[in-house]
């Protein structure tokens, strides 16, 4: 059987990151006996399999440490192995970063402007359309409120992207609104309106698509109610500027943890 024993030691440079003490790089020697039977390269793999370190193996008394470089060597019938530590931490980063930037090479936007036809009670300008009428029977003016279908302007954004978390979470999302302001627009002006996602790589990756309506206008997708009668009029004792206010009528969501922009 093998016997693994420490030929050297451990030798690590210290330094400060972010104003930190932290190790950043070493090296470390184990030796090992090989059995008789390998002979040449094969004795070097050997070796390295029976000194039981491989390559990203962490340090037992700093898990920040890893090994980035395996060296084998024989002497005097012995294998020596000579391993090169590094901080982990900015490989973990630079990793990092390569996958934000792989993500958004796999990530596509696209816009599509429509028409949509919405009940509205204003004119072009934003104003109130209230219409008057006389009561023959009371001789009295009444005033109500008009309502009439309009075509307005609706954008609809999809996002595709790769994801290597599970999405399914993120239906909950279908039908609520930005809580605040996202991909360039206020609060309550983005719904998500639609989201799948397909499974690939048996779960390791994630196909998503995610669809947003934006309504731009100045109540976005609130709603303006008013106060009227049964019959559709207003009553004639309200004070100027009562009776009518705009109601959020869907719920919010932090869109930001959905799919950054």
């Amino acid at each position: 059987m093998a016997v693994i024993d420490y030929y050297e030691g451990d030798t690590f440079t210290k330094g400060i990151k972010d104003g930190l003490p932290i190790i950043l790089s070493g090296t470390r020697t184990k030796s090992v006996e090989v059995n008789n039977g390998f002979t040449g390269y094969d004795r070097l793999i050997q070796g390295i399999t029976d000194c039981g370190l491989d390559i990203y193996d962490t340090h037992e008394d700093d898990a920040t440490l890893e090994i980035i470089s395996i060296q084998p060597v024989e002497k005097d019938g012995r294998i020596i192995c000579k391993y090169q530590y590094q901080n982990s931490i900015d490989r973990l980063n630079n990793e990092a970063q390569e996958a934000i930037n792989s993500r958004s090479d796999q990530r596509t936007i696209t816009y599509d402007y429509s028409l949509t036809q919405v009940l509205s009670n204003q004119d072009w300008d934003g104003d109130d359309i209230v219409l008057q009428w006389v009561d023959l029977t009371t001789n009295q003016t009444v005033e109500y409120v008009a309502e009439f279908q309009v075509q307005v302007p609706v954008v609809t954004m999809t996002i595709t992207d790769i994801v290597q978390a599970d999405p399914s979470a993120y239906t909950s999302y279908i039908g609520k609104i930005n809580d605040d302001t996202w991909n360039g627009k206020d609060a309550h002006m983005w719904m998500c309106t639609n989201f799948c996602y397909v499974e690939s790589d048996n779960g390791e990756h994630w196909q998503v698509t995610a669809q947003f309506a934006g309504k731009f206008d100045q109540f976005g997708w609130d709603v303006r109610v008013y106060l009227k009668r049964k019959d559709g009029t207003i009553p004639d004792s309200l004070v100027e500027g009562t009776g009518k206010d705009t109601i959020q009528v869907y719920e919010e969501a932090d869109f930001d943890l959905l799919l950054t922009i």
